[in-house]
């Protein structure tokens, strides 16, 4: 390869490396994360409504309930109400045996999906209807969490005098493809988040995570609840936006080890997840923002599986001092991003062997980020079974 173009190309590469780390810097930065609590507060616990909307989630729904059923919070002040999406697997089945053991926990059944609505969004304001909480916190049924997360999330809201909450989960990933593809995956989203504005109440700028939503009761109802945005994707990113449109306290927080989610376990329920809505997490609202964000991953994996082969060879053939001057920048380069990739399977308790990886999980988040947004500008999406024209 020509010496000139060999420079163009690792200058181009440097520069979006460089960007990228900046990038993920700030977000590890700005990260704040739910403190447990200390002290008498929990004789101060309101009571409190957890609402989980359920579609064919029975690999999940009974993890789920063995958590909350483990909650350090009281018993006498917590109603759980499940609501079963129609679901055709043993969902129904597993949440009603639930029912019969605890009389804290609901089994409700959700009507028809009326015209315009998302059946999460449908699910969720139906188990609202029930709630009689002067709080309400709506979890997915692929969230796991552990005993102090709802007496450190509800203590944490009260005190900073918060109407809305989002706690985001640890991920967990076990399988072989899910470390292969999510770790380098994650730091593509990661790259693009700035959590700094996220929680800066005079910033339009909002992110949430509809894993785990906190609500006070009061404020759920005056925006209208899962009606106002029953034809978003992204409920919660939705609920964040009108949280701060509305003037109200919201804020986002990490929950570490005391909630975790673990949401596609293959490739293919990777591609499908995450070409639901990753457009809307991204913030990506035109072809120019996708090509830019995906670009830039794809650029910062690619980069890094070809650029220093490349580079090595041509020095093999031709070591003069471009070449010597080359390989040197983009070894190091190559050793800053190898760092970084080491920490983020360290963070994500992924074997450290698998850092090479998330390059190819940076190709991923690049190619599933143009899927999700020509799904988007086509007006078609699927998820568990439903097709949604909007």
């Amino acid at each position: 390869m020509p010496d000139h173009l060999l420079l163009a190309l690792t200058l181009l590469w440097g520069l979006a490396s460089s960007g990228f780390l900046f990038a993920i810097g700030r977000t590890y930065f700005f990260r704040e994360t739910l403190p447990l609590v200390t002290g008498d507060a929990r004789n101060r616990l309101p009571f409190i409504t957890l609402v989980i909307p359920a579609r064919n989630e029975e690999h999940n729904i009974g993890i789920c309930l063995e958590g909350i059923i483990a909650l350090d919070y009281p018993v006498e002040r917590l109603q759980v109400v499940v609501v079963n999406d129609h679901s055709t697997d043993a969902t129904r089945e597993r949440v009603a045996d639930y029912a019969r053991r605890y009389s804290h926990i609901e089994l409700v059944e959700a009507t028809a999906l009326p015209e315009g609505w998302m059946g999460k969004a449908h699910g969720c304001w139906m188990g609202a209807g029930k709630a009689t909480g002067e709080w309400v916190a709506f979890i997915d049924a692929d969230t796991y969490v552990r005993p102090p997360l709802l007496t450190a999330a509800i203590t944490y809201a009260q005190h900073h005098k918060i109407d809305l909450l989002s706690i985001i989960p640890f991920q967990i990933v076990s399988s072989v493809q899910e470390r292969v593809w999510l770790p380098g995956f994650f730091l593509g989203i990661a790259a693009s988040i700035n959590f700094k504005r996220v929680n800066d109440p005079e910033d339009p700028y909002a992110l949430a995570n509809g894993q785990f939503l906190l609500f006070r009761r009061e404020f759920y109802d005056a925006i209208g609840g899962h009606e106002a945005i029953r034809g978003e994707i992204s409920d919660d990113l939705a609920f964040a936006a009108r949280a701060k449109e509305f003037g109200q306290n919201y804020y986002c927080l990490f929950g570490d080890d005391l909630v975790e989610t673990r949401m596609y376990r293959n490739l293919t329920e990777i591609w499908r997840g995450f070409s639901k809505n990753l457009a809307e997490i991204m913030g990506a609202r035109h072809w120019g923002g996708v090509i830019g964000h995906a670009g830039k991953s794809m650029l910062v994996g690619l980069g890094f599986l070809v650029l220093p082969t490349v580079t090595a060879v041509s020095w093999l053939c031709c070591a003069a001092l471009p070449g010597n001057a080359l390989l040197l920048l983009i070894a190091l380069m190559a050793t800053v991003m190898g760092i970084t990739f080491m920490a983020v399977c360290r963070e994500l308790r992924v074997p450290l062997r698998y850092a090479a990886m998330c390059a190819l999980g940076l190709l991923l988040h690049g190619a599933v980020l143009i899927n999700s947004y020509r799904k988007k500008v086509g007006g078609v999406r699927e998820w568990k079974g439903r097709h949604y024209n909007f």
